[in-house]
């Protein structure tokens, strides 16, 4: 009843709280925005929907009965109907245009909540609130949900707390009646649930502060842990220890209709994620993507209290992090100018703020930029490649800048980049840009046009108009220079496109600071069809895409405009490029004259037969120049020990430069393609190629300038050998088995890319159907070193299923580099999956056979059952299952447990014999004729040595005749007719008193005297009276009757006494036979008939001394006395 009780409360709740609207979590300012709170304001009613209307109907009454009572309600805290405590009513009342509120009033005890239904009139509008003690406040309130309004105290300031409360019922348009219905029920809380609470299994309610020492559950967790919350448990805060490179991530579930949030804070409490949805919407928070990915530490994640009450799951979630370097720079030097055709040196410093060494190369490069933000149109001033960087470290890394003969002088921007081609792959990819705040001057600024100019290479200023446009060309793709100022402010110039040809131009304003230059593109027809108007030091841009000009035919204008702004902005020189030229751009003029080409001393060979040499194992940074006299640059250079080559080559825009590798030694095959960066520069590289990754091997590099003049950068640089890349090639699983068995398992491990150099480990795990891992079945060490297709392990060996494996599809996955000894670029052929089998538990296998004899303890349909279930047994012929000692198919005896030896039972009667097992007369002599000592007469008890064979009756010798038998007859030839003693068969000797010494009176009793002779004679026969006489001394003679009865017993008393016990006996007996035979008849006859029973070894009534004898002759050879009477009874014929 109890339970069923519960469950209809959490369906009422289910069902009544999807109507709320928590008041403590929301309250609304006088701009109508609404805020989050724990607890609500205490905000006036006439600030809500105060614009009441008159209803349409007719009025309340004069006499109304709101709340069933004569009289209106009132509308204040004084004058409220009151509906008693903890209310659960139904009322009626009426609001209109004049009576626009009723109040009700109530108290509300701890730890219940209170639920409010408003039934408002068809076509009304009315509004239902729940405030406070005061009626100064609301906590809940339900406005647009006519003609039923719902309001709830749960998840608002009033959830299960006891005091005063008012319902408001508000007229807002219409009038009418309306019906106001009530409930008020205990709210379960997380005390009434649980006592105590077990928050995550910590047996107690978890603690409200990272502060408070919470329960720490570990380190690297996944897993999950219930909870309770309710609105006097406002936080659980649960810990968990995070090792190096791992993060945690949690997901919180919550019951339907409650509102719980969850915070992830950092070891110092400080909070690092957090996830505040409303209602029951689960929450996540993850330290992934933040400044603590990776680090280890101890977190906290707090489950914080909203709404509600209820039960939640958190689960957490400890991943790993992949390990990853992350490049920054985070300082420079610079100098403050130069002029154009310097080669100024340039220093950054380089920081590996990742979680991982790099040891692949990077680039850093340099920009010169007039806006401050790359673009194509910016001029490299260089780049240097840098080997590796560990982690934690900064590096200073030196630039040979060259800065463009033909750069407009003025003020600039130097960009650095880190790995600008993204070769490293990073934590972060957006933080590889860095921007000094110091300008770089060239030369002389020049802040306004000259008297003679040579706008776009006309000789003079471009006009301002259409009609004194200069003429660029048709088709064309090339840079144009030109110069505006306060006193120039347009210069105009005319394109002709093809039909099918874009249009699009670039203006790269003067390298002064506060220009501001604008571009327009205008159409054939004179409409404007794109400008950039962009303010500042901003490159602009115009194009005829996304227009109806684009790939239209015409002659098309370009203006470019000065802007002055608010005071006098500065002029200057522009660029004003066309489309994104690659040659026949305007070129100024340009020689190679006096350069040193890579720091070689002077101009490089430009013979492929004859090349400048680079050296083993370069690291060359540096530049080149190649012109129309120059035309050519030939370098060589070679790599070996592993090693590897990176080589970037940078060219000047508008230039062509051609370049080519070729290889001296190797296989033929060569993978020659340049990767274009996509910046200006190419590179190439041995890495990831298969016949020149850590190959020993002889390169030579030629550049062309391909009618171009120019310098270009070049790094030639020794990269260090490629990661190592283990391969999980193999594994072979077991086939199906039984928890406990051994199996055979086989791998082969290699490493496809650079060397080995450290040991690493390397497991064999079993992993279930659900991908979990249950035991390791082999772990090993590798120290053997290889690289590039090597070999390092291929084996077989026997792994045991451990016993308490439990029955599951089961699969074995071969793990390489498990403690992480390499940073691999390739990590996902470390782990490799065999072929599913099947592992059946030990104890499931043996469920139905606890002793595990190959006997099942239930039937399974064969009806066997093992009837000693929890005992080895092998018996199959009585029983199945039970302990047979001797093995011949039947159980051995145990009489407490209902298996006695045969002939009582079925058990083996030899359990010590494998060749006898039944003994029908129970003489110790088997039944089976095949079988040692077998019984001769199996139907009737006998002997060794019985008549007739082993197991027959013995034959009765007795040869005096006497019922002794001889064997233990100790006088066996008596005389025939003796009595003997049936003990010893000898005849008792009885001793006669010595009457022959001195002579005595022989006369007692009698009649007549005798005398005895005391000189020796002969006496005579007495008379019959009693008389005789006696002789004397030794030769005297006597006769056996010649003394007087009485004088015998009198001289005998023990004779006479026994002889009166014997007669009362007799009486005694007589009496019991034949007295009192009535009702009790058969009682007396069967007390006598037991008294006089024969027992074992005790001659029955009818019994022959011969079968006695018989009987006591087995006796004493050992037969128990029941055995005996037994064999003896049907030897002699006796029932």
């Amino acid at each position: 009843m109890k339970v069923r009780s519960l469950i209809l409360a959490l369906l009422l709740t289910t069902v009544i709280l999807p109507f709320t609207t928590p008041g403590s979590e929301i309250s609304v300012s006088e701009d109508g925005i609404l805020y989050k709170l724990d607890n609500p304001p205490e905000i006036a009613l006439e600030k809500f929907r105060n614009t009441q209307m008159a209803g349409a109907r007719a009025p309340c009454p004069a006499i109304q009965n709101d709340g069933g009572t004569a009289g209106d309600a009132g509308n204040t805290t004084a004058t409220a109907r009151q509906l008693g405590t903890d209310p659960t009513t139904q009322k009626n009342g009426c609001v209109d245009a004049n009576d626009k509120e009723d109040w009700y009033g109530f108290s509300m005890s701890s730890g219940y909540n209170i639920d409010v239904e408003l039934s408002v009139p068809i076509g009304a509008d009315f509004d239902l609130w729940l405030l406070n003690e005061t009626g100064t406040g609301y906590y809940a309130y339900s406005f647009f949900n006519d003609p039923l309004e719902k309001i709830t105290s749960i998840g608002t300031g009033a959830e299960s707390r006891a005091g005063d409360y008012f319902i408001v019922v508000q007229q807002y348009s219409g009038d009418g009646n309306y019906g106001l219905q009530t409930w008020t029920n205990y709210t379960e809380m997380c005390a009434d649930w649980y006592s105590p609470q077990d928050d995550g299994g910590s047996g107690q309610d978890a603690p409200a502060n990272w502060s408070d020492s919470p329960t720490n559950f570990g380190n690297n967790i996944t897993a999950s842990y219930d909870g309770c919350m309710d609105k006097d448990d406002q936080n659980d805060v649960f810990a968990f220890d995070v090792p190096t490179n791992h993060t945690i991530e949690a997901v919180l579930e919550m019951d339907s209709g409650v509102d719980f949030d969850l915070y992830l804070h950092q070891t110092n409490g400080s909070i690092l994620d957090l996830s505040g949805f409303g209602g029951d919407v689960n929450e996540s928070v993850s330290s992934k993507n933040t400044a603590k990915e990776g680090e280890n530490g101890t977190y906290y994640l707090n489950v914080s209290h909203w709404s509600g009450n209820a039960n939640y799951t958190l689960y957490v979630f400890t991943n790993y992090s992949i390990p990853a370097p992350n490049l920054e720079i985070t300082d420079h030097s610079q100098p403050t100018s130069a002029q154009p055709g310097d080669s100024p040196s340039l220093t950054v410093t380089v920081n590996n703020t990742g979680t991982l060494d790099t040891n692949r190369s990077f680039t850093v490069s340099a920009y010169l930029s007039v806006d401050g933000i790359q673009s194509w149109p910016d001029a490299l001033l260089g780049l240097t490649t840098v080997n590796s960087l560990v982690m934690n470290t900064s590096q200073v890394v030196t630039i040979n800048a060259m800065i463009p003969a033909d750069t407009i002088e003025g003020e600039y921007n130097v960009l650095y980049f880190v790995d600008e081609e993204d070769v490293i792959v990073e934590k972060n990819e957006d933080d590889n840009d860095y921007t000094p705040t110091s300008a770089l001057n060239i030369g002389t600024a020049q802040t306004t046009c000259p008297a003679s100019q040579d706008d776009g290479g006309s000789g003079a200023d471009a006009g301002d108009s259409a009609g004194t446009a200069v003429d660029l060309g048709t088709d064309i793709e090339q840079e144009f220079r030109g110069c505006v100022d306060s006193s120039d402010e347009k210069d105009v110039y005319q394109v002709t496109v093809s039909a099918g040809m874009p249009l699009n131009a670039t203006l790269v304003i003067a390298p002064n600071s506060g220009a501001d230059f604008d571009l327009r593109l205008v159409a054939p027809n004179g409409t404007v069809i794109d400008s950039s108007l962009l303010s500042g030091v901003n490159d602009d841009f115009v194009t005829t895409e996304d227009t109806d000009s684009h790939l239209v035919a015409g002659t098309y204008t370009l203006n470019v405009s000065y802007f002055g702004g608010f005071g006098s902005a500065p002029g200057g020189t522009y660029r004003l490029i066309i489309g994104q030229p690659l040659a026949g751009t305007w070129i100024p003029p340009f020689s190679c004259e006096g350069l040193d080409d890579m720091g070689v001393g002077g101009d490089a060979s430009d013979e492929g037969a004859n090349p400048t040499a680079l050296g083993v194992n370069p690291n060359s940074n540096g530049s080149g120049c190649l012109d129309g006299n120059d035309v050519a640059d030939a370098y060589q250079f070679s790599v070996n020990n592993l090693q590897n080559l990176n080589i970037t080559i940078a060219q000047p825009e508008m230039t062509d430069f051609s370049y080519s590798i070729s290889r001296i030694n190797g296989p033929s095959d060569m993978n020659d393609a340049w990767l274009d960066n996509g910046d200006g520069t190419m590179s190439w590289t041995t890495m990831g190629q298969m016949y020149e990754e850590g190959m020993n091997r002889t390169y030579t590099l030629m550049l062309g300038s391909n009618n171009s003049v120019g310098n270009y950068s070049l790094s030639v640089m020794t990269t260090e050998p490629a990661p190592t890349d283990l391969y999980a090639e193999s594994v072979n699983c077991p086939l199906d088995l039984i928890s406990g068995e051994q199996a055979v398992v086989s791998w082969m491990i290699r490493n496809l890319a650079g060397p080995t150099t450290v040991p690493f480990s390397w497991q064999i795990n079993l992993v279930n159907s659900s991908g979990a891992i249950t035991h390791t079945l082999l772990e090993k060490n590798i120290t053997f070193t290889g690289a590039y297709g090597i070999l390092l392990s291929s084996s077989s060996e026997y792994v045991e299923i451990p016993m308490d494996t439990p029955s599951d599809n089961y699969t074995c996955v071969l793990s390489v580099d498990t403690n992480d000894d390499y940073a691999e670029a390739n990590e996902s052929n470390n782990n490799l999956s065999g072929a599913s089998f099947y592992v059946e538990s030990y104890y499931d296998f043996w469920a139905n056979d606890i002793d595990q004899d190959g006997v099942n303890t239930t039937d399974t349909g064969d009806g066997i059952v093992d009837s000693c279930p929890e005992e080895w047994g092998s018996s199959t012929a009585d029983v199945f299952g039970c302990q047979d000692f001797d093995g011949d198919g039947y159980s051995d005896p145990d009489v407490a447990a209902g298996r006695p030896a045969h002939p009582e039972g079925m058990a083996d009667a030899f359990p010590d014999d494998g060749t006898q097992w039944a003994d029908t007369d129970n003489d110790t002599f088997g039944d089976n004729p095949d079988g040692l000592d077998f019984d001769r007469c199996p139907n009737e008890p006998g002997v060794y040595n019985g008549e007739g064979g082993m197991g027959c009756p013995l034959a009765p010798v007795d040869s005096d005749g006497d019922g002794i038998f001889d064997d233990l007859d100790d006088c066996p030839d008596s005389a025939v007719g003796a009595v003997v003693n049936m003990t010893t068969g000898c005849v008792d000797q009885v001793e006669e008193p010595d009457t022959g010494d001195g002579g005595t009176d022989g006369t007692e009793n009698g009649g007549g005297g005798g005398t005895s002779g005391s000189d020796g004679t002969d006496g005579t026969d007495g008379s019959g009276d009693g008389t005789g006489t006696g002789g004397n001394g030794d030769d005297s003679t006597s006769t056996t009757d010649s003394t007087s009865a009485g004088e015998s017993l009198i001289k005998q008393p023990w004779v006479l006494i026994s002889a009166a016990g014997a007669v009362l006996v007799i009486l005694i007996l007589t009496f019991l036979l034949m007295g009192g035979r009535g009702g009790s008849a058969a009682k007396d006859d069967a007390f006598v008939n037991a008294a006089f029973n024969a027992q074992a070894g005790m001659a029955g009534l009818g019994v022959s001394p011969q079968q006695l004898a018989y009987e006591q002759q087995l006796i004493a050879q050992g037969y128990p006395p029941e055995t005996a009477r037994q064999y003896a009874e049907h030897y002699f014929g006796q029932p």
